[in-house]
């Protein structure tokens, strides 16, 4: 949970914040009545400093639109909605919603919509590290549902998340890989690692993360579409990473 607070809270909370100030848009933190509660405090916390998190108690798994329907029927208008969904230990870019705009209309109702192109890091003691390029589409990072929202009855008409890589076999797809939309962040503690050893964990996820190419387009770009990790990014290019992409 400290690994994944620390993603969410210090590089990825800040990113939603800035997409709000453009859009409108909200992240609802569904978490258990159960959380610890030191980390609902954190949970608080961050809620309180960043107001596009919503924290949304989930006693059992709810289909996502239940709880969209509920919150839009709160403060919502009529008009075209977009659903995603975010792990807690991924990053969205700043632009997310900008490189969706264009999809979000009446006429895309019913579609989704995927954008492809990310960026891989894996943490340290230290932060994020070892940047590297990852074309995905399909990935669920990138992914995001067109539906329609009506004010006056509160009626919601939105599609049920599909397996993401089969999305496009049931509903009409746009895949968009031409700009960075996310981090996808790689640590011993991921869902797919439970169960394992730490240390094994580590050099799985380490190997795994090896055979991504190193990242050589420019650096420009990377804090353009992640402002709020500009250290990490600083580090990145210094010194021990331009001899060794390996970054211990």
């Amino acid at each position: 949970m400290k690994t994944r607070l620390k993603i969410f809270g210090e590089w990825a909370a800040p990113h939603y914040q800035a997409m709000a100030q453009r859009h409108d848009f909200r992240v609802l933190v569904q978490y258990s009545p159960d959380l610890p509660k030191p980390y609902f405090r954190q949970l608080r916390s961050l809620a309180e400093t960043y107001p596009a998190l919503r924290l949304v108690p989930t006693e059992t798994f709810v289909q996502s639109d239940v709880g969209i329907r509920e919150d839009l029927q709160a403060d919502g208008k009529t008009g075209p909605v977009v659903m995603l969904r975010v792990d807690d230990d991924d990053i969205m870019s700043a632009d997310f919603l900008d490189q969706l705009a264009p999809y979000v209309t009446p006429e895309h109702h019913g579609w989704v919509i995927s954008l492809g192109y990310g960026l891989a890091a894996r943490t340290d003691s230290k932060g994020l590290i070892d940047f590297r390029p990852l074309v995905s589409p399909l990935i669920a990072i990138g992914q995001a549902y067109v539906g329609r929202f009506d004010a006056e009855s509160g009626g919601l008409e939105m599609s049920p998340l599909l397996h993401h890589r089969l999305v496009h076999r049931q509903l009409p797809t746009i895949i968009d890989s031409r700009a960075l939309a996310w981090v996808h962040v790689k640590h011993p503690w991921q869902d797919t690692r439970l169960g394992m050893e730490a240390e094994e964990a580590r050099t799985r996820m380490i190997n795994g993360h090896r055979k991504l190419p190193q990242y050589e387009d420019g650096w420009g770009s990377v804090r353009d579409a992640f402002p709020y990790l500009d250290a990490h990014i600083k580090r990145a290019q210094g010194p021990a990473a331009r001899s060794d992409g390996n970054q211990r």
